[in-house]
């Protein structure tokens, strides 16, 4: 039997991706962006709201080949953008609760996959 999905993915690489999202505190999500990096723990926001340092926020991700994943988080640093010469706010966000779409996506992700060889699935 192999080890979860999210035992595979190396824990300390982070790799720069830009993946559209939404996200918030509260359904629907009003919050839109994309990431810049991201990892098996957290991810960069560069969006549209500001959400402070230890809120708890909902997300979701619109990965490429898996759709929409559903995400848990709470923001760890947040930085107010400058709408006048459209700077996004920033956000970093660390992952309280995932799909297994979203670690999927990550074990095809060049990097962070896990050198260690995969037992095949049964």
């Amino acid at each position: 039997m192999s080890p979860p999905l999210h035992a595979r993915i190396s824990r300390a690489l982070r790799v720069r991706k830009r993946i559209a999202l939404r996200y918030g505190q509260n359904y629907p999500l009003l919050g839109s962006g994309f990431t810049t990096n991201l990892s098996s723990q957290g991810l960069a926001i560069a969006g549209s709201s500001l959400h402070w340092p230890g809120t708890p926020v909902n997300l979701e991700l619109h990965l490429p080949g898996e759709g929409v994943c559903l995400l848990g988080g709470r923001i760890i640093w947040a930085m107010r953008g400058a709408p006048a010469i459209r700077q996004p706010n920033m956000l970093g966000v660390a992952i309280t609760r995932a799909d297994e779409a979203f670690y999927r996506y990550l074990l095809a992700v060049p990097g962070l996959a896990t050198i260690a060889p995969m037992v095949s699935e049964r």
